[in-house]
């Protein structure tokens, strides 16, 4: 049928490229009807059939790369839907919480994304390894393009990552922006001794500060962070210190 329509009728070559687009549609095929749609110079109807499929991130690539015959208002309203839909999700579809962060992202408002990776929570996901993922992008985008946010961001990623037991990770994050007590706390609370000493071994005030606590550790009987150790210098007695006099 094409060749007959480019040998007879050029003007039908569209015609029967956008039924053969509408056809792969319906069997889901959406990267082949693309295609056709394309071929046939229709481009909004691959935009409308991954917009109608969810499928954002095809459906901007599409807009963006034919935005001059589309016009910048369709890819503003095609931003504006998918940043909607993202806060009030399909619930029969498969949620990628991550979909508003890249938008912004793309949009070059790293800001933004920032906002909408800490704004998913365990509300969204029980996938702690997911949840992990998202709020390390915030501190990296934070890290790589917002730097005024990142005290901020790495407190709260930090305060998150303890909050599921990501002690080493969170740990890590307050160490490279130079919050040593807050990262020896955490291993403290972790009871991860050895990292929380290596921390403070430059400060006598913050090394001191990890030996009481695991005297105090060890007070208590040892009930310490599931990853950490009872062992310690050997200048600290696993016994209860004497009485100071």
């Amino acid at each position: 049928a094409l060749r007959i329509a480019e040998n007879h009728d050029p003007s039908s070559r569209s015609d029967v490229l956008i039924a053969k687009g509408r056809a792969l549609v319906d069997k889901k095929d959406l990267k082949a009807a693309e295609t056709q749609f394309v071929d046939g110079g229709k481009p909004e109807l691959a935009v409308k059939a991954y917009k109608e499929h969810r499928m954002w991130d095809d459906a901007l690539r599409v807009a963006k790369t034919f935005e001059k015959q589309l016009g910048q208002g369709l890819l503003y309203e095609l931003q504006q839907e998918k940043g909607r839909a993202m806060q009030a999700p399909d619930p029969g579809a498969e949620q990628d919480l991550m979909a508003a962060g890249k938008m912004w992202e793309e949009n070059g408002d790293h800001s933004k994304a920032i906002d909408a990776y800490l704004k998913v929570t365990g509300v969204d996901t029980r996938d702690l390894d997911y949840l992990e993922e998202i709020w390390e992008k915030a501190v990296e985008l934070a890290m790589n393009h917002v730097h005024a946010r990142i005290p901020e961001v790495v407190a709260e990623v930090s305060k998150r990552l303890v909050e599921i037991s990501r002690f080493e990770q969170a740990a890590e994050f307050l160490e490279g922006i130079d919050d040593h007590r807050g990262a020896v706390d955490v291993y403290v609370r972790a009871g991860m001794w050895d990292k929380a000493r290596n921390v403070a071994k430059n400060d006598p005030g913050l090394a001191a500060h990890v030996e009481q606590k695991f005297k105090q550790s060890m007070q208590g009987g040892g009930k310490i962070g599931r990853r950490g150790s009872t062992e310690g210098p050997a200048t600290i007695p696993v016994q209860a210190p004497p009485a100071m006099g």
